[in-house]
């Protein structure tokens, strides 16, 4: 099989998500397939990930995420948990209505659980789902879940913003995390992916699960980058 490349156009903080992801993801992965080669190419990524952290740390611009990832979970949370409430309604017409939109709601299950990078791509999906044309009808006969929805569009925007203050504010800083940032996507795509792309296809079944592990994670945060390049 061959691993995803991660687009360069990833941002610096996303970046880092995935770095530290993949330690994690390398970290649980089984004993076999901790080879001489990988560990290195592992540990050269963790290297570049821990500089890059670093170099965003040391800048005093760099906004703390963490309340505005709170502020669109609870809104998910929240909208998710209205339309299951809405689907005992004595109305037939309102408790339908609300069992069809739940069960959109249903479908992102643990998408609070995601990191910032992912759980962005996935309430894109979620904000394109909605607007389908019949769960878009339905929502015209539950105008206070329509609301709650508009309250997650409001408080993934204000998230994106936050962080592309953030990723500004990195710029003063940013001759060396940018170059920290190309090292880390070159061995990304230039050592780690076509390693495990050729281990995976000559021994199977001690690289497979860590190979797909590693290009799920790549392909999330792509689908990030190409869904905020639409906007």
């Amino acid at each position: 099989m061959a691993v995803v490349k991660v687009n360069a156009n990833a941002q610096i903080a996303e970046l880092a998500d995935l770095g530290a992801e993949h330690a994690k993801i390398f970290a649980e992965a089984k004993e076999e397939a901790k080879d001489e080669i990988l560990s290195l190419i592992f540990a050269d990524e963790k290297k570049a990930t821990d500089e890059l952290i670093a170099a965003t740390k040391k800048d005093k611009v760099v906004i703390n995420l963490a309340e505005f990832d709170a502020a669109r979970d609870n809104a998910i949370m929240d909208a998710a948990s209205l339309a299951k409430a809405l689907k005992k309604l004595k109305n037939a017409t309102k408790a339908s209505a609300a069992a069809r939109v739940s069960a959109v709601f249903d479908k992102y299950t643990g998408i609070t659980r995601l990191s910032n990078a992912n759980e962005s791509g996935q309430i894109a999906s979620l904000l394109s789902d909605l607007k389908g044309a019949e769960v878009a009808a339905a929502l015209e006969a539950l105008p206070e879940v329509a609301e709650a929805i508009d309250d997650i569009k409001a408080a993934e925007d204000a998230f994106q913003d936050a962080r592309h203050k953030s990723e500004a504010g990195i710029a003063t800083s940013g001759l060396a995390a940018s170059k920290v940032k190309k090292s880390l996507v070159s061995t990304i795509n230039d050592k780690l992916t076509p390693y495990l792309s050729v281990v995976t296809l000559v021994k199977p079944a001690v690289y497979e699960d860590l190979a797909n592990k590693i290009s799920v994670s790549i392909s999330k945060l792509n689908t990030t980058v190409l869904q905020r390049a639409k906007k």
